[in-house]
């Protein structure tokens, strides 16, 4: 059970079982951690300010089926075991269980052998490599299926979501929406710019859990990636003139950011990937204007 609070993260909680008090456990527990995490001074308006609050609240939970034991020679074998998104990772030394969800691996960018990781060292395993932990640590790996459901928003009905997404039908899908999940793309895009004086473009990943950007500037093959995405945006018939103007020149930025290299910096465009990158986003942007 995780609970946000104007899309942060302010109380989460796990609980391995397949009794009827499993899922009440994981709620308790998230809402523990929530109090302890609401900015609200206690005091005599606490109380009121808690329940304010609590009307903004969303709730998101999922559920976990059977557990399915991972065999693998290699960590590369074990991590490709797991589907991003779909599985959850498992692990057990004796009768100690410990899981993590799809959920929280996609929040931070986990896979499944970075989840695995994360499980032995919360049973208390040395950082040995998987396979050594699995042959010799008395560790045995299970990955898991869940379903989960989430609110938009508080008060909401919830929805069903895979890989952190809502599934959308096939009748959902016409012009006018195809359009609108363009519009609110490029909307993304330009409100991850950077927010300093410094022309350092896009602002790198955002991790929710711990609430900061990591990296703190996004990569230089990302940035000319999103430059490429804002110019193709941009000349698509039908874009709003202002929106696809703001795409245009934003795109533009980008571009001659990563041109911008200072003496205490390396070139960001010497990679050759991120330069080939630059040179499709270029085109494309001449394209549009």
């Amino acid at each position: 059970m995780t609970l946000r609070l104007a899309g942060r993260v302010i109380g989460r909680g796990t609980r391995l079982g397949q009794d009827g008090l499993t899922v009440w456990g994981a709620t308790r527990e998230a809402l523990l951690e929530a109090d302890a995490a609401l900015p609200f001074e206690r005091d005599a308006l606490r109380e009121a300010h808690v329940r304010d609050a609590a009307a903004s609240v969303t709730l998101d939970l999922e559920l976990a089926g059977p557990l399915t034991p991972v065999l693998g020679e290699s960590d590369e074998a074990i991590a490709s075991s797991f589907s991003p998104g779909h599985h959850g990772v498992a692990g057990r030394v004796g009768a100690t269980l410990e899981a993590v969800f799809p959920g929280l691996l996609l929040s931070t960018g986990a896979g499944g052998g970075e989840g695995a990781r994360i499980v032995a060292g919360r049973l208390g395993l040395p950082p040995r490599p998987l396979r050594d932990l699995t042959r010799d640590g008395g560790l045995t790996l299970y990955r898991f299926e869940t379903r989960r459901l989430a609110q938009e928003r508080g008060g909401a009905e919830p929805v069903f979501l895979y890989r952190g997404g809502r599934v959308v039908g096939v009748g959902e899908v016409t012009i006018d929406r195809l359009r609108r999940a363009a519009d609110e793309a490029a909307e993304h895009l330009m409100a991850r710019r950077w927010k300093g004086e410094e022309p350092h473009g896009l602002l790198g990943d955002y991790n929710p859990v711990l609430d900061r950007y990591d990296p703190v500037i996004a990569p230089a093959l990302a940035q000319a990636s999103a430059a490429l995405a804002l110019a193709r945006y941009a000349s698509v018939p039908g874009a709003p003139a202002s929106r696809a103007d703001r795409a245009t020149e934003f795109a533009a930025g980008l571009l001659a950011g990563l041109t911008r290299v200072s003496t205490a910096e390396e070139d960001p465009l010497a990679d050759p990937l991120s330069a080939a990158m630059w040179l499709v986003a270029r085109e494309a942007l001449r394209a549009a204007s």
